[in-house]
Protein backbone atom coordinates (compact mmCIF):
# COMPACT_ATOMS: atom_id res chain seq x y z
CA UNK A 1 0.00 0.00 0.00
CA UNK A 2 1.53 3.42 -1.00
CA UNK A 3 0.67 6.74 1.50
CA UNK A 4 0.72 10.04 0.23
CA UNK A 5 1.75 12.96 2.40
CA UNK A 6 -0.40 15.90 0.75
CA UNK A 7 -0.42 19.81 0.75
CA UNK A 8 -4.41 20.95 0.05
CA UNK A 9 -3.99 24.79 -0.15
CA UNK A 10 -8.13 26.76 0.59
CA UNK A 11 -7.60 29.86 -1.45
CA UNK A 12 -10.75 31.09 -0.17
CA UNK A 13 -8.99 32.04 2.95
CA UNK A 14 -5.29 31.37 2.10
CA UNK A 15 -4.65 28.53 3.97
CA UNK A 16 -2.40 25.18 3.72
CA UNK A 17 -3.51 22.04 5.55
CA UNK A 18 -0.59 19.39 5.83
CA UNK A 19 -2.29 15.57 5.66
CA UNK A 20 -1.50 12.02 4.88
CA UNK A 21 -3.34 9.26 3.54
CA UNK A 22 -3.95 6.01 1.58
CA UNK A 23 -6.42 7.33 -1.09
CA UNK A 24 -5.77 10.77 -1.95
CA UNK A 25 -8.32 11.33 -4.02
CA UNK A 26 -10.73 10.09 -1.69
CA UNK A 27 -9.12 12.47 1.14
CA UNK A 28 -9.88 15.29 -1.25
CA UNK A 29 -13.08 14.26 -2.00
CA UNK A 30 -13.70 13.88 1.63
CA UNK A 31 -12.31 17.35 2.35
CA UNK A 32 -13.99 19.35 -0.37
CA UNK A 33 -17.44 17.51 -0.43
CA UNK A 34 -18.26 15.03 2.13
CA UNK A 35 -17.40 16.36 5.28
CA UNK A 36 -20.23 17.78 8.06
CA UNK A 37 -17.68 18.31 10.27
CA UNK A 38 -13.56 18.98 10.95
CA UNK A 39 -11.37 21.72 11.23
CA UNK A 40 -10.88 21.34 7.02
CA UNK A 41 -14.73 22.20 6.09
CA UNK A 42 -14.51 25.34 6.39
CA UNK A 43 -11.59 26.67 3.90
CA UNK A 44 -12.83 24.75 1.35
CA UNK A 45 -12.78 23.91 -2.08
CA UNK A 46 -9.23 22.59 -1.61
CA UNK A 47 -6.60 22.44 -3.83
CA UNK A 48 -3.54 19.70 -3.82
CA UNK A 49 -0.31 21.73 -4.54
CA UNK A 50 1.80 19.02 -3.17
CA UNK A 51 1.89 14.99 -2.83
CA UNK A 52 5.09 12.96 -2.04
CA UNK A 53 4.49 9.33 -1.74
CA UNK A 54 6.00 6.64 1.03
CA UNK A 55 6.09 2.67 1.04
CA UNK A 56 5.28 2.81 4.54
CA UNK A 57 2.91 5.11 6.87
CA UNK A 58 6.10 5.75 9.44
CA UNK A 59 7.56 7.44 7.10
CA UNK A 60 4.56 9.79 6.09
CA UNK A 61 4.44 10.63 9.95
CA UNK A 62 7.88 11.91 10.39
CA UNK A 63 7.50 14.06 6.90
CA UNK A 64 4.18 15.30 7.93
CA UNK A 65 5.67 16.75 10.76
CA UNK A 66 9.22 18.12 9.26
CA UNK A 67 9.34 19.17 5.53
CA UNK A 68 6.14 19.49 4.81
CA UNK A 69 5.59 22.66 7.47
CA UNK A 70 7.79 24.57 5.48
CA UNK A 71 5.28 24.83 2.67
CA UNK A 72 2.93 25.92 5.14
Amino acid sequence: MIFHVYAPYGPSFNKIYIGYTSDLEARLLSHNQLSTKGRTIKFEPWIIIHQEPFQYKRECNATQHLEFRQIA
